[in-house]
């Protein structure tokens, strides 16, 4: 059974990280979400949780990859989409340069004034109109809330400030988990599991390198993850 206080308390939270970006609102937010991955076996329980076809996600189209060959890039697919009234106008931005590569996101302005956003594309390559195709076709899949958590929802190749390349594909469950430690948001890890989220913190730095919606990919990724949660409880 879904305890009333957890459901009343990822919604107040993640009201308020829609409407204003503040480090207290995104804490927690991230805390709140931490939460939920750690009662994602007992949610199965519930058809709305525990169905083959409760939750939606998408990955990069394989013919993209193969065209990005080994160039850096940044794909990101946010099934249904996230949303956001502290957008200031801005859709999507980087630090970095890109010179003739491609940028790419797919939007949404609603008629309240928020800002709805579906995918982010950061290729640091040239991309024929042939492949670009490709980007707005990502292969999509369904499964259960554990299935989901574990799912990809974002995957790059990226240079370091010390010049080393990082690729990884991040998963829901493992940036939630992240972006609540890197924020302080959950309890003191074991030595055992320290190092381990030293090292994502590397990965959190990178990803935030990119803006969505006027805020850090990692923490755009929660305002998703949030929503599509409240989406299967309303069902």
């Amino acid at each position: 059974m879904i305890s009333n206080i957890q459901v009343k308390r990822l919604k107040r939270h993640y009201e308020a990280s829609i409407r204003t970006y503040d480090d207290v609102s995104l804490l927690d937010l991230s805390h709140t979400l931490r939460v939920w991955t750690d009662m994602k076996q007992d949610l199965l329980g519930d058809s709305r949780f525990g169905s083959q076809t409760a939750f939606k996600s998408s990955s990069p189209n394989r013919n993209l990859i193969r065209q990005i060959g080994d160039a850096e890039f940044l794909l990101t697919y946010l099934p249904d989409g996230a949303i956001t009234y502290a957008h200031k106008n801005q859709i999507a931005s980087s630090k970095r340069t890109i010179g003739n590569g491609y940028v790419g996101a797919t939007v949404r302005k609603n008629q309240d004034g928020s800002l709805e956003i579906r995918s982010f594309q950061f290729i640091a390559l040239a991309l024929s109109s042939e492949n670009q195709k490709f980007v707005d076709k990502p292969r999509t899949s369904r499964g259960n809330f554990a299935q989901w958590l574990g799912a990809e929802v974002a995957r790059y190749r990226l240079e370091d400030p010390g010049g080393n390349r990082i690729e990884s594909c991040i998963s829901r469950e493992k940036l939630i988990r992240g972006v609540a430690n890197s924020m302080g948001a959950s309890h003191p890890s074991p030595s055992s599991t320290q190092d381990s989220e030293n090292k994502f913190d590397r990965h959190l730095e990178l990803l935030s390198e990119f803006n969505i919606g006027a805020l850090p990919l990692p923490y755009f990724v929660l305002l998703h993850a949030a929503r599509t949660i409240i989406g299967r409880l309303s069902n």
